[in-house]
């Protein structure tokens, strides 16, 4: 497999994008408030694109060499970080939404806010910067040659080995 520089910069704008796009639909579901309907699209949109950045970056992890090679194991260490923070922000993402849908669908009127929903926003505000910064710097550790060079799977195998 031949590695094109070209490829793996148009792989990390993108996640980048995704990324960047989140955190616009993070701010703006805080300040501004729209219909019931809008805001449930919305929601879906950006749940819907988290799911595609971290299918983006597991197809990454499958097309390296080190992948090919069997040795999970050595990716695992790399990007379970990764994965564990992108599986928390988007449980509390998804909890966090649900949960505000229910209170609008349920009442007519906006009302003071429940306290339950802010303890939610504020942790899904909490584990969003960690779960950007370790997704980012998973994106450019995929976007690392070595990962699809053969001698480089040696080198690691020697180096556990000793």
């Amino acid at each position: 497999m031949k590695i094109s520089d070209r490829r793996y910069t148009l792989i990390i704008c993108f996640q980048l994008a995704l990324v960047l796009i989140d955190i616009c639909f993070n701010v703006l579901s805080s300040v501004v408030t729209v219909k019931k309907g809008f805001q449930l699209t919305g929601y879906i949109i950006q749940d819907a694109l988290q799911l595609v950045a971290f299918v983006i970056l597991s197809m990454s992890v499958f097309q390296t060499s080190v992948f090919e090679a069997g040795f999970v194991e050595l990716l695992y260490k790399k990007f379970r970080i990764t994965m564990l923070t992108a599986s928390v922000y988007f449980l509390s993402t998804v909890s966090f939404q649900s949960y505000d849908m229910i209170l609008r669908w349920s009442s007519s009127s906006p009302g003071p806010r429940c306290p339950y929903l802010s303890a939610l926003q504020v942790l899904q505000w909490t584990v969003a910067p960690i779960h950007y910064y370790s997704y980012k710097r998973a994106a450019l550790k995929i976007s690392d040659p070595r990962l699809y060079r053969d001698d480089w799977i040696n080198h690691q195998l020697n180096h556990m080995r000793s």
